[in-house]
């Protein structure tokens, strides 16, 4: 897997922006191995869990937004 994320990385060091996005991604995948680790709960469960908590408060702000306009 380190292999994996080291040739990632390399490709998506060409362009900041990339950059930061693939960073950020690696940064919410380790949190996530690490809340695994930490519970009894699977990673798939704890993804499923913050999905659903982001899918939430995104529709509460394209609400929020709409209803503003």
């Amino acid at each position: 897997m380190d292999y994996i994320w080291r040739r990632l990385r390399h490709i998506f060091q060409r362009d900041p922006k990339t950059r930061l996005i693939f960073d950020l991604n690696q940064e919410a995948h380790f949190a996530l191995q690490h809340l695994a680790e930490e519970e009894t709960r699977s990673e798939s469960e704890i993804a499923g869990d913050l999905l659903a908590d982001t899918l939430a408060r995104l529709q509460a702000d394209v609400q929020y937004w709409t209803s503003a306009c």
